[in-house]
């Protein structure tokens, strides 16, 4: 039997939609973005000239609140989140992340220091 049903809970449904939009629940996006940001700038390949007029893409690495939700349609109804997202603005930063002619071997930075969050938090924080 269902817990509704048992227990008598009534889940607000309302004040958890509104609770997944609040900088409350940002917060945490925002930690783990920022997180994400500092492993892939640890980890990130380093430029092979120091040209002084050139971006690097080692240090291009940024966390951003996004102003609109996050919304998952694949699942049949709505259901909208406050995200925040890394990005790397050096023009060279899709082909070192995926791969291209002229670079061959695709270097994953964002894709591996987001596997290592939980690693990276344990380490900085103190958690376990």
């Amino acid at each position: 039997m269902a817990l509704e049903k048992r227990r008598g809970y009534h889940p607000d449904h309302p004040s958890f939609a509104k609770f997944l939009l609040s900088e409350q629940s940002r917060g945490p996006a925002m930690e783990a973005a920022n997180d994400i940001a500092n492993i892939a700038r640890e980890t990130a390949p380093r430029d092979k000239d120091a040209d002084s007029n050139k971006v690097s893409f080692w240090n291009s690495f940024k966390a951003q609140k996004q102003p609109t939700p996050w919304v998952n349609t694949g699942t049949g109804a709505p259901n909208p989140r406050a995200i925040a997202v890394v990005v790397n603005d050096a023009p060279h930063a899709a082909a070192v992340e995926f791969g291209n002619r002229r670079t061959p071997r695709a270097h994953r930075t964002l894709g591996k220091a987001g596997a290592r969050i939980g690693e990276f938090r344990s380490k900085t924080r103190g958690l376990t």
